[in-house]
């Protein structure tokens, strides 16, 4: 028997209350390296995932140095 398909952020809303959708949300920020997996995980996109986490007040985590700019020509 396959283990059970993760719920998607809409049916744990749905099921629950935004304490629990705030709790998955800590929890697979958390588990997985980048934010966009988090949202591959909940079968979402990135902005979606980080629009619910607004709502649900988790903070976002900061993301890492970008790549400098190339000098003006």
């Amino acid at each position: 028997m396959p283990p059970p398909k993760p719920a998607t952020l809409a049916e744990i809303r749905a099921a629950a209350a935004e304490a629990a959708a705030a709790a998955a949300i800590t929890r697979a920020l958390a588990t997985h390296s980048t934010p966009s997996e988090a949202a591959a995980s909940f079968g979402c996109t990135l902005a979606h995932l980080r629009r619910a986490a607004e709502r649900a007040g988790v903070p976002w985590p900061p993301r890492g140095p970008g790549r400098p700019r190339s000098p003006e020509r």
